[in-house]
Order: C-alpha cells, then structure tokens, then sequence
C-alpha cells in the first residue's frame, strides 16, 4: 500500500473522538501513529498498542539507559510513572 498520511485538524467539535477513531483503524491495519516529528501527546495512550508489552519494556529500557535522569521531555513520550 505504501505510506498513507492522515491529516487531523483540531479546533473542531468533536476532533478528539475523530483523532482516537482513526487511531484505531490505523492500529487494527498494522499502521503506525508515529511520523517523522515521533508519536507525541496526541498518539501516545496508543502508544503501547502499536508496540505491544515488550516493545514498550524496550522503550523503557532504552530511555533509562540514555536518559537516566529523565531530563530529555519528560512525560513526552512515556507516562510519567512509567
């Protein structure tokens, strides 16, 4: 299929609900929320679902092992318990 772009403008009534519905039938397509400026707070809670368990534990590991601190974004990317 090659690389699909779905463009969500916000500022509109119900643009949340719109955003999260095609989050979703992204996911259930195995597509990716990410893009070249990353996932950000608008994908992250779908986040673990296109990862899955270890792919997240890979990411926890990862940002540990370059950011110890958490310095770098905080709660950008992961929740901030996590």
């Amino acid at each position: 299929m090659g690389a699909g772009r779905c463009l969500l403008l916000y500022g509109l009534t119900g643009e949340r609900r719109s955003a999260r519905a095609a989050s979703q039938v992204i996911l259930r397509h195995a597509g990716t929320i990410s893009h070249q400026h990353g996932v950000g707070l608008d994908h992250r809670e779908f986040l673990t679902a296109e990862k899955g368990p270890l792919g997240m534990q890979v990411l926890r590991a990862a940002c540990r092992a370059l950011d110890p601190d958490g310095l770098m974004n905080p709660g950008k990317l992961l929740e901030p318990a996590e």
